[in-house]
């Protein structure tokens, strides 16, 4: 909790926008204190007994700013397992977060980050749920993410150049979307796989 705290309070700075005042409750250095610092979960690190930052639940917040980026913020919580920001004014690109190896929920959908796909989901090896709708990722998407061990991948609405890659039929996910992105052959492609 305490290397955490001043990457709390540095993110902090970068919100201009706070339409729903979870600000108001960032207050004191308790980030796991109830009732304190909406958005964020605390809980028990494996294997100790020591509190640490375990959730960030920003959905739907419509946290907004210039400069309101995921660089030195998500790349900095490395025992978060839950990282949910759908609905939110995040810019820029995401930062490599190879390091979280407790990740396994990553949400970005309905943002405004753009840059390539995010080659560090390759790395996050406990990853099971991958949502990047509704952004202007560009490129292509790695044939590796088809690969991962997801439950959930959707990558829709975007501006990924994708073809159907020759490995599709190794992907686990139950629910996969790729709909929406600037390639012709997949424009209107949606795949549900059941088990």
């Amino acid at each position: 909790i305490k290397k955490v705290y001043p990457v709390i309070k540095n993110f902090q700075t970068l919100i201009e926008d706070d339409p729903k005042s979870i600000l108001k409750t960032w207050v004191g250095t308790d980030i796991c204190a109830q009732d304190k610092y909406i958005g964020l979960e605390c809980a028990k690190l494996p294997g100790t007994n020591d509190l640490a930052l375990a959730s960030i639940q920003f959905n739907n917040f419509n946290l907004g700013g210039k400069k309101l980026r995921l660089d030195n913020f998500l790349n900095k919580l490395e025992e978060v397992t839950i990282f949910h920001a759908n609905s939110n004014n995040f810019v820029g690109s995401v930062p490599n977060f190879s390091k979280l190896k407790y990740l396994f929920e990553l949400d970005l959908s309905n943002n405004k980050l753009s840059g390539e796909f995010p080659s560090s989901v390759l790395k996050a090896t406990n990853l099971t749920f991958l949502d990047l709708r509704f952004n202007s990722f560009s490129g292509s998407v790695p044939p590796q993410v088809f690969n991962l061990d997801l439950d959930v991948l959707f990558i829709n609405n975007n501006n990924l150049v994708q073809r159907l890659p020759e490995n599709l039929g190794s992907i686990t996910a139950l629910y996969l979307t790729f709909a929406n992105n600037r390639s012709q052959k997949l424009h209107t492609f949606i795949l549900v796989l059941l088990s």
